[in-house]
């Protein structure tokens, strides 16, 4: 009888979401100000400092602002421009020379990496994708191995762009998926490198990336209402994926 109860409970209580109050050490803090209008992203890069690293603000325009915290509030340190007007981005991983770096998507469709070096700003343009792209993911910064850039365009098509030994990007297409993806996220696992993608329709592919850089994969799972958003899991396995969905408990983790 036990054995059956198990049976009949035990899915239920895996397909409910997990959820956890945030700690009690945060707490909210004042509007950090800016400076701009519109912001398309923000990003943190670390630094060396006890400072916890330097934020930035990047707004539809192309215009940069760095800030840092010090003495209990935060401080604009300079402006820079994109020179483009931008839809997407985030911060990347960091090269040998531990320079900041910002992936920037354009709304002309162009992968834009700005690298913050001692002299200043550098601008080195990695592809450009049919336009309006739809989202730009990078590496973490400070994490070790390769710098990783994906690149969702404007039919949905998944790009992946990796530093080589040589120091330039390459390309690594991922197979196309059922009307196009709208989101993906990626870690590394005990395989390799894996990604998770999200198309308009809610079925969530899972990839995996060999030792020749090609990707395969299939279907891994459907959300019914919708996927909202993506991320990698805590767990540095990745054995699982946190999905946000439009759903009325408004999130759902799976394996």
């Amino acid at each position: 009888m036990l054995t059956i109860l198990l049976a009949l409970t035990l899915p239920i209580l895996e397909a409910q979401p997990i959820t956890r109050q945030l700690s009690t050490r945060w707490h909210p803090t004042v509007a950090i100000e800016t400076g701009l209008s519109n912001l398309a992203f923000v990003a943190i890069c670390p630094t060396k400092s006890d400072s916890g690293g330097h934020f930035f603000a990047v707004d539809s325009s192309g215009s940069i602002a760095e800030l840092a915290f010090e003495n209990r509030q935060w401080r604009i340190l300079g402006k820079s421009t994109v020179g483009e007007r931008v839809v997407t981005g985030c911060a990347a991983a960091m090269r040998e020379d531990e320079i900041w770096s910002l992936v920037i998507g354009t709304e002309s469709g162009k992968v834009i990496e700005m690298r913050r070096g001692e002299m200043g700003w550098g601008r080195y343009e990695v592809t450009t994708a049919a336009a309006p792209l739809r989202a730009v993911r990078a590496s973490e910064p400070g994490r070790p191995g390769p710098s990783q850039i994906f690149v969702i365009d404007a039919k949905g098509e998944i790009t992946n762009w990796y530093v080589g030994a040589s120091g330039r990007w390459n390309p690594k297409p991922l197979p196309v998926t059922e009307g196009g993806a709208m989101r993906v996220c990626f870690d590394y696992g005990s395989q390799g490198l894996r990604a998770i993608t999200a198309g308009p329709k809610g079925i969530i592919y899972k990839f995996v990336q060999d030792t020749m850089g090609n990707w395969s994969g299939a279907a891994w799972d459907t959300m019914s209402s919708g996927c909202v958003d993506l991320a990698p899991s805590a767990d540095p396995t990745m054995q699982d994926i946190c999905i946000f969905y439009a759903g009325e408990d408004g999130h759902h983790e799976t394996h």
